[in-house]
């Protein structure tokens, strides 16, 4: 069986995650040749890599991926995240910023909901759906477990 590879690509290279100047980390995929020569003239400005040996082609690429990796780290760790996205997107390279729970808290997208629990309130992600536009008390612990149980004869 293949051994666990974290965020990277079993096979294609530079994947993964970078870290940008503010510490915020970018996801990208170089997926083949054509991208690969746009990611060295449109994002790392570094047009001399599409043709380095080491770089040449994907498999090749692979071979070499932790100098690749530290090359990419090196540029990104200069640039603001939002430098970096524009940049991959005018290249047609696939990336997405990677939010940290904090940044999924305050995201736009995001609605928050209360609820009770017990005696306390707390504010928590809101189901993406609503009944009537109301939200309501959590169940204590077991609360339904005899309605269950007859509702799927355990």
């Amino acid at each position: 069986a293949p051994e666990r590879s974290g965020l990277q690509h079993s096979f294609i290279a530079p994947y993964g995650a970078f870290d940008c100047k503010e510490g915020k980390q970018i996801l990208l995929s170089v997926q083949n040749n054509r991208e690969w020569v746009s990611f060295c003239n449109h994002v790392l400005e570094n047009p001399s890599l599409a043709t380095d040996p080491r770089f040449a082609n994907n498999p090749s690429r692979f071979e070499n991926r932790d100098v690749l990796d530290q090359i990419v780290s090196d540029c990104f760790e200069t640039l603001e995240i939002d430098v970096v996205s524009s940049r991959l997107d005018r290249a047609g390279i696939a990336n997405g910023a990677l939010n940290t729970v904090a940044d999924l808290s305050e995201h736009i997208c995001l609605k928050n909901a209360r609820a009770s629990i017990g005696a306390a309130e707390v504010t928590m992600a809101a189901l993406p759906l609503s009944l009537n536009n109301e939200t309501g008390i959590v169940p204590a612990l077991g609360q339904h477990s005899v309605h269950l149980r007859k509702e799927f004869a355990l």
